[in-house]
């Protein structure tokens, strides 16, 4: 009898196929209760050897022993005639049957979870800087995940500052792979401390899966255990837990993102470097100190982002050039810059630029300067860069499309084109509510006699991104005031309130507008830029007899750039009249840097022919005027949905008069305005300014009468004074 045919004789062969099957199950159930348990990973590691190590004793023992009715003896001693060895291998071929059908079913479940997650591509394009037509495309898988805030094991509750920064930062090192959407911490940090089933989550955030683990450490060790769970079934599709120095943390956090890309068939866009240089210089104390700042920032509070600030500085001079803390430095001040309306553009841009020369991915930094650059008409075309960086480095971050949509929107581009960049954005990067309130929006430009009535009750959520769109982007309609009353009612802040008193001031709501003013006195904030435009409206509307408040002039100058803003310029202009004298004109206008002409920067563009005019220089403001007319005209040729959605007439007629094109005036005021244009919104006592030169014109009178009028309509309309 050859060896082969004894082996199957004395079912060798299938012993060692129950043994593997077997031996492949167990491993699964280990690496699955592991977390739980907190077990050590090198129990998964021992399990393995010794199941390796017994593999060749099973086979020697079935070689060996024969199973009997009379139990297990010796082969050699069991007659052929009585031994059962047929039986007993067709129980061996039921339960390895078994086993095979089982170990199928878990293979069958895994394709079927991969063709659902490639039923998920969507085309991506992003609008490149070089034109606003062309698209750059990605055709990647697209799904989306929210990492749930970490859960703080350490006995020390005040570890929880850095858990928290931990979960920020594994948001970050999951942005940069491709085919991933990763909710933002806002959503994500929604649910902290909240015992919700993980299907509702999920259900509510519209992802595909959901990261939740936690996070225990102990002098400079640390242990983070990681679950990727999908959202339909709540199965565990990836968990593990990494036992590290706290010196190490971002090492590991690498380590989690790359197997949580393997897990779903990803892969990084590119190795994360933002922390490379760092690793070589910090201790495991600096390296706490950067995560708990990150997670201070992360409250967009003032006094949480000083503390981190302060930690932040002294970070940055015992570690100098490292992009990763001047980065989250700049971020951190404009944060702060936001709630306290103090600007500082030239520190900001400094930091900023100086953390992407070290690291041009730096998102904290990309972020920083894209908000930065998009404040001045001079470098909006490089927020765009920035934008589109965020979008190329971190294809995983929402932030970067919806800066981008925003961006787009304010730069007045047409409304065919957003309807593309909307459509062209990966799947899932705006929740339901927000990706109908957009859709909604643009088709208001592009088809208002579509778009239907909405119902009586709308979700809290749409509503909210319906306000927003309404209240930032397009023409003012009267809506816009009943939004702004709502929004500052509800919080009542320095950015809200400004915005409240300047719409006041728009339709004549004197009375309502000084009881706002009492209000932003009361908050006590540092004279910022909304307190600034306050001020100013308070001047030009005469309010309480105010006079040019002092440090306008000096803020817009240094602060601001020397932003030829209509408004301050109107501001100036007639503080100029009041005074006699244009030295405060001339003055500014010497700053004011060079910037593109065009319908992107209108009301940069009227400002600046409005000082070149009250400074004498005729020419050049009429130069500054002819070109803006003829970009405004060419829009309006091209896509007279959009020029009607952004409400450009009263920018174009105002150029019309800078420019001496003065045939074209009187056919703007009569056809570019619609029939239900919100004439108040144009606010008076600008236009009186900027058109004072003309001031007895016929069709100066007859627009600002229309305005007048509308003004009074609007508060008999509200019942306000």
């Amino acid at each position: 009898m050859t060896l082969f045919k004894e082996l199957r004789r004395r079912n060798v062969f299938k012993v060692a196929s129950v043994y593997l099957v077997t031996s492949w199950c167990i491993l699964q159930i280990i690496s699955v209760i592991s977390p739980f348990l907190n077990l050590p990973k090198v129990f998964g590691t021992g399990i393995t050897v010794v199941l390796i190590s017994a593999f060749p004793i099973a086979c020697i023992f079935a070689w060996a022993f024969e199973l009997t009715p009379e139990g297990l003896k010796r082969t050699h001693e069991v007659d052929q005639d009585d031994s059962i060895r047929l039986q007993t291998g067709k129980k061996i071929n039921l339960v390895l049957s078994s086993l095979v059908l089982l170990v199928l079913g878990f293979v069958t479940y895994g394709t079927l979870q991969d063709n659902t997650t490639s039923d998920l591509v969507a085309p991506s394009t992003i609008l490149t800087k070089n034109s606003e037509s062309s698209t750059e495309s990605s055709t990647a898988s697209v799904i989306s995940i929210a990492v749930l805030p970490f859960v703080n094991m350490s006995s020390d509750a005040e570890q929880e500052y850095f858990v928290d920064g931990l979960t920020e930062e594994m948001l970050n090192s999951l942005a940069r792979v491709k085919g991933l959407l990763v909710m933002g911490r806002t959503s994500s940090f929604a649910y902290k401390n909240k015992n919700i089933d993980l299907r509702q989550i999920a259900e509510e955030l519209d992802v595909n899966y959901l990261i939740e683990g936690s996070v225990r450490k102990s002098a400079d060790k640390i242990r983070i255990t990681v679950q990727l769970i999908e959202a339909s079934s709540g199965a565990h599709i990836f968990s593990e837990a990494f036992d590290r120095d706290l010196v190490d943390v971002f090492i590991v956090q690498e380590e989690i993102s790359q197997q949580i890309a393997a897990a779903l068939k990803l892969s990084l866009v590119h190795e994360n470097t933002q922390y490379n240089l760092a690793l070589t210089k910090l201790d495991h104390i600096s390296v706490e100190q950067l995560v708990i700042a990150r997670a201070q920032i992360g409250e967009y509070a003032v006094q949480p982002i000083r503390k981190a600030l302060k930690t932040l500085a002294i970070l940055n001079q015992n570690y100098p050039n490292t992009a990763e803390i001047i980065g989250l430095q700049s971020y951190g001040m404009m944060i702060l810059t936001g709630i306290n309306g103090n600007l500082d553009l030239e520190s900001l841009i400094i930091l900023a630029k100086q953390a992407i020369n070290i690291n041009p991915t730096n998102i904290d930094a990309l972020i920083t300067l894209g908000v930065i650059y998009e404040f001045s008409a001079n470098t909006k075309e490089q927020a765009k860069q920035m934008y589109q960086n965020i979008i190329r480095y971190h294809p995983g971050t929402i932030y970067g499309y919806h800066a981008m949509l925003d961006y787009l929107e304010e730069s007045t581009t047409p409304c065919a084109e957003l309807k593309d960049f909307v459509l062209s954005m990966p799947v899932g990067v705006f929740g339901r509510d927000k990706l109908f309130a957009a859709n909604r929006m643009i088709d208001t430009c592009l088809t208002p006699e579509r778009v239907t009535s909405l119902p009586m009750k709308i979700s809290e959520g749409f509503q909210h991104h319906l306000d927003r769109y309404q209240l930032y982007f397009g023409s003012k309609t009267d809506n816009n005031f009943v939004i702004q009353t709502r929004w500052a009612d509800k919080n009542p802040n320095q950015m809200f309130l400004s915005d409240l008193l300047l719409m006041q001031n728009s339709i004549g709501a004197f009375e309502s507008a000084k009881k706002t003013l009492l209000q932003m006195k009361n908050l006590s904030a540092p004279d910022g830029f909304r307190q600034i435009m306050a001020y100013l409206s308070k001047y030009m509307y005469e309010l309480n007899n105010s006079d040019f408040p002092d440090n306008a002039f000096d803020f817009y100058q240094h602060e601001a750039n020397n932003m030829s803003d209509i408004f301050f310029v109107a501001a100036l202009v007639k503080e100029a009249t009041n005074v006699g004298s244009n030295d405060a004109i001339t003055r500014y206008l010497s700053g004011v840097p060079d910037f593109p002409i065009n319908v992107v920067n209108s009301y940069e563009s009227v400002g600046l022919m409005m000082l070149q005019y009250q400074a004498g220089q005729i020419s050049q403001s009429h130069k500054t005027a002819t070109k803006l007319l003829k970009s405004i005209n060419e829009y309006q040729q091209k896509h007279p949905a959009s020029f009607q959605f952004y409400g450009l007439a009263s920018s174009q007629l105002v150029a019309a008069f800078y420019s001496n094109e003065l045939e074209q005036v009187s056919t703007i005021l009569q056809d570019r305005f619609t029939k239900d244009y919100a004439y108040w919104a144009d606010d008076i006592a600008v236009m009186t300014v900027a058109l004072s030169p003309w001031s007895t014109h016929p069709t100066v009178v007859s627009y600002l009468n229309l305005i007048e009028q509308d003004r009074e309509r609007v508060r008999a309309k509200f019942d306000i004074d």
